[in-house]
């Protein structure tokens, strides 16, 4: 069986405004989202960490306190930001800090839909049995779609995650993909403004 663990960063600037651009980083509420991480990731093994270059996303991993024998950094984890010109343009080259490998994917100007079958590809083809991706909500939904073999420009098909939720896909023996867990929030419950509400 294959395990792909998906992690949301803790609540951004860019949420609440007081930051602007495509890379805000972690509110104070977010940095709080984020640590409170670091017990139910601590016991799950996982093989490789993936995580977006987005400043609010590694810092969301440095404060998770997360560890696997391999762990980098991949722009296919942006966030969804499609157009021509690339919305990141402005913002390269992102060097984010020393706490993983260095992106080799340069996927910044790659298409959302391209960058999450191109990923999901290679998930399903390594050896290892459980991976965890840190990312953003966006890309994780179009990241369930294709999973699943649901078309991922088809929008009516989301699926929602709140700040520092985790979930799982998991790809079992036998073929079969199965969305095992989906936004547990339990660790944050007390730290999200509307833990109850559906947000677009």
């Amino acid at each position: 069986m294959v395990r792909i663990w998906l992690v949301r960063h803790g609540q951004s600037g860019g949420q609440t405004r007081e930051e602007g651009g495509v890379d805000p980083g972690l509110t104070e509420l977010g940095k709080r989202q984020a640590e409170r991480l670091a017990e139910p990731l601590s016991a799950i093994p996982v093989d490789r960490i993936l995580i977006s270059p987005l400043k609010r996303v590694w810092q969301t991993f440095e404060r998770s306190t997360a560890t696997a024998p391999r762990m980098a950094f991949d722009s296919r984890l942006i966030e969804h930001a499609d157009g021509v010109p690339s919305p990141y343009e402005a913002i390269l080259p992102v060097v984010p800090p020393d706490i993983a490998e260095p992106d080799t994917q340069d996927a910044w100007r790659a298409h959302s839909s391209d960058r999450a079958r191109n990923l999901m590809a290679d998930l399903l083809g390594l050896t290892e049995t459980s991976v965890m991706l840190f990312g953003h909500c966006g890309l994780f939904s179009i990241l369930c779609r294709v999973f699943m073999d649901i078309d991922p420009a088809h929008k009516p098909v989301g699926a929602q995650m709140d700040n520092a939720g985790i979930s799982l896909l998991a790809l079992k023996d036998d073929g079969r993909r199965i969305l095992e867990i989906w936004n547990d929030r339990s660790h944050v419950i007390d730290l999200l403004q509307d833990p109850y509400g559906f947000h677009l």
